[in-house]
């Protein structure tokens, strides 16, 4: 591949991102916006008060205190409703990311550097860029939170089997489960805050982004 070919295949590449970045903002983030406000409404809407998993733990408690557990070995079940809430939500973490990745690259590859007479461009990239990358490390956050209940759980379970009679790690195993619903809607209700703050803050400088866009192309012909 010649010189000149690679130079179109690259500025190919960078056409797509910039289209890919309006696509992202003008039409999926507004609609992702509304799947996690549905989604809202079904963590909502979940009762853990008959999770079947806690039967199985009071049973394997009682089943210790009689001395039966090695004639009744049991598994105890993870949180069924939390488990199913948390499948929805893992790949819309990763999905944001990725989004967030191409309006990240958009505006890395087409907003010029600071020079004289060009400080309002630079601070337009300057202050989404920071926005961006602040929202990315609290999505990555969001992420690894979640996947700590799952230890966090086992470690409870573990201790309620070890000592049946002491009533509050089953409270406690009650407790974080109540909790991880509270986080999990907490964690969907931000991402759908992320959408829509982006796509309001981005699209309000919509116009001067391209302006400063149609700019710097104008000066590379010369």
């Amino acid at each position: 591949m010649s010189a000149s070919e690679k130079l179109q295949e690259y500025k190919s590449f960078k056409e797509q991102i910039t289209k890919d970045a309006e696509h992202n903002l003008r039409e999926v983030f507004p609609r992702k916006a509304l799947e996690l406000e549905a989604l809202l409404k079904l963590i909502s809407a979940v009762d853990l008060s008959s999770t079947h998993s806690m039967d199985v733990i009071r049973g394997a408690m009682q089943a210790k205190c009689d001395g039966q557990e090695e004639k009744t070995p049991v598994t105890v079940p993870c949180n069924a409703p939390i488990v199913e809430m948390t499948e929805k939500l893992k790949p819309e973490l990763v999905f944001v990311i990725d989004q967030i990745n191409t309006v990240k690259m958009w505006i890395q590859l087409n907003i010029p550097k600071t020079q004289d007479g060009n400080n309002f461009a630079a601070s337009i990239k300057s202050d989404t860029l920071s926005e961006l990358i602040r929202i990315e490390t609290d999505v990555a956050a969001l992420y690894e939170s979640i996947l700590w209940y799952y230890v966090n759980r086992a470690k409870l379970i573990t201790q309620c089997l070890k000592t049946p009679r002491v009533a509050d790690h089953q409270q406690t195993v009650v407790r974080l489960d109540n909790k991880q619903l509270e986080a999990l809607y907490m964690v969907c209700a931000e991402m759908r805050n992320i959408y829509c703050c982006l796509n309001d803050m981005i699209l309000k400088n919509w116009e001067n982004l391209k302006k400063i866009q149609a700019s710097r192309a104008h000066l590379m012909m010369y």
